[in-house]
């Protein structure tokens, strides 16, 4: 639809955009998380985390940096955490992703509650010359 029609349409039937958001996230952007989750993970238990790296072996074509199979597991879908946490415990003992991946994973999957999760997979805090910390992936490998 054209926006015009869009906006048109949403005041004719008396949308309120509280209801079209969650309307859009129910029936598009959770279905396709749910959607792209499954097919991850099937992908993953066959042939390994797809990495872009691990990708672009296997491809006549170079991907862009905005093309990034990571972000389909922070857009997992909560019910998949327990069993992403295992999966890529998994992949980081095969090598297929590296210890700040896996801890930026981790501290995710574990609700965002503890640094630690970080901390004790590759980041650190680094001072700057002002006093300022910040959290930083410095050890990876």
């Amino acid at each position: 639809m054209e926006s015009g029609l869009t906006r048109k349409y949403i005041v004719e039937h008396k949308f309120k955009s509280d209801t079209l958001s969650k309307y859009i996230f129910k029936n598009y952007i959770n279905y396709f998380d749910d959607l792209h989750t499954k097919r991850i993970i099937q992908l993953t238990k066959k042939y390994g985390f797809p990495s872009r790296e691990r990708l672009e072996l296997y491809s006549q074509k170079e991907f862009g940096e905005e093309f990034n199979p990571y972000i389909l597991m922070v857009h997992a879908p909560k019910v998949y955490w327990e069993e992403l946490k295992v999966l890529m415990k998994q992949e980081l003992l095969y090598g297929t992703i590296d210890r700040c991946k896996y801890g930026h994973l981790l501290w995710h999957f574990n609700g965002r509650k503890d640094v630690n999760d970080l901390l004790n997979n590759g980041f650190e805090y680094i001072v700057d010359e002002n006093g300022t910390k910040t959290l930083s992936a410095v050890n990876c490998d």
